[in-house]
């Protein structure tokens, strides 16, 4: 039977609740990015005196027993902790039991060089998510002396976090398949309105060529989820706006890393903050 991780169960959850990530923040008070570290399996992510806090809020939120899932988070970290001690132990004992060849110990470090290079690449995919979703807990830390905030969390309040970080205003107006498309940007904030829109909206989202792995998320009334890009694996979603849905709300990790189109025009970018999270909004009137 497969054993679900703790962020798999979370999400499983609250999906199952209806929930977006902003309802749960409402019910919790746990920001939205703490919970989205969470889903991501990236509890060290957070400051280690609130983990256990946090994820029991999370859980209460979406009826799951917080304190077993943080027991049984920490027995798999020191259970993989101790496989891996195992492991070095017996390498050890080989080491000092076994005489070997020159041309031997060559061989047996190259292939030790080649065991090690998927680990490599996992720990850098992790520390990438894991300075990602650090910098907005620091970005957020920054400007809440509280890091669990009592139930009084909006969603619109939610997007204007760091909205000081510049404040000049660009606007631009382009036509997409007969819809005006109307975007503003400021700081770290985009805003796009479409007007005249005569059939489905579609968003697509997708790595830049000879970029790194990122993620963004995406809620609207219909669904709350979150996305990886990545070289290796999926490096680009297209997601069907319905044309019930008023607003959707998304958050981009690294705005340099991506290129977003609506329709299959690209919106411009450029003048986010690039390398930190930005918040994009869609409306249709």
């Amino acid at each position: 039977m497969k054993r679900y991780s703790l962020g798999e169960q979370l999400r499983a959850a609250r999906i199952k609740k209806e929930l977006s990530l902003y309802d749960v923040e409402k019910v919790s008070g746990v920001e939205a990015q703490y919970l989205l570290a969470m889903e991501m399996d990236q509890l060290k992510a957070l400051p280690k005196d609130i983990q256990q806090e946090a994820l029991e809020k999370y859980a209460t939120s979406v009826d799951l027993d917080g304190k077993h899932l943080y027991e049984e988070q920490k027995k798999n970290e020191r259970k993989v902790k101790e496989e891996k001690k195992q492991v070095e132990r017996k390498e050890d004992i080989l080491d000092t039991k076994v005489p070997m060849s020159r041309f031997s110990k060559l061989k047996r470090e190259e292939k030790r060089k080649s065991n090690y290079i998927p680990l490599l690449i996992l720990s850098a995919v992790s520390l990438l998510i894991i300075c990602s979703v650090g910098y907005i807990i620091i970005r957020h830390l920054s400007n809440q002396p509280q890091v669990i905030k009592p139930n009084t969390i909006s969603t619109v309040n939610h997007l204007s976090i760091a909205s000081g970080a510049k404040s000049s205003r660009s606007i631009s107006e382009v036509t997409v398949s007969g819809a005006n498309v109307t975007t503003t940007t400021q700081g770290n904030q985009l805003m796009v309105d479409l007007s005249n829109v005569k059939s489905s909206v579609v968003l697509e989202v997708e790595l830049s060529e000879n970029s790194n792995d990122t993620w963004f998320s995406v809620d609207n009334s219909d669904t709350s989820e979150s996305y990886y890009l990545s070289k290796t694996n999926k490096s680009k979603y297209s997601l069907d706006l319905s044309d019930k849905i008023k607003t959707t709300q998304i958050i981009i990790a690294q705005p340099s890393k991506v290129t977003l189109k609506v329709n299959g025009e690209s919106l411009d970018l450029s003048q986010l903050d690039q390398n930190t999270p930005s918040y994009l909004t869609l409306r249709i009137p």
